[in-house]
């Protein structure tokens, strides 16, 4: 397996675990366990430190976060908000749970 390939890997995994993390999240001022460039697996700049930060990132912030998680940048900024929101894995309480019976 290439270099790349495994940086990759790697990567995938740790925003895995780091989604499962925020999935937990219900506090906007929770602290949220960032994301892993994929390219790279290394931290991403500008990687929201809490949920309420994402409102207030520009869309060029929004950006550099989605590029660096390989996410289309082709939607208008609150479209890419709630994406970014849902990608790094945060509960959004209006969507509907659905039933198990």
């Amino acid at each position: 397996m290439d270099q790349r390939n495994c940086r990759m890997l790697k990567a995938l995994d740790h925003n895995n675990h780091a989604r499962t993390w925020n999935a937990m999240v219900r506090l906007p001022e929770t602290a949220l366990a960032p994301l892993r460039n994929l390219s790279t697996n290394e931290p991403i700049p500008g990687f929201p430190q809490k949920p309420d930060r994402i409102g207030s990132m520009s869309n060029a912030a929004i950006d550099l976060v989605m590029r660096a998680l390989e996410l289309s940048t082709d939607h208008p900024v609150a479209v890419k908000r709630r994406l970014l929101k849902s990608y790094i894995g945060l509960f959004d309480p209006s969507v509907p749970v659905p039933s198990i019976e």
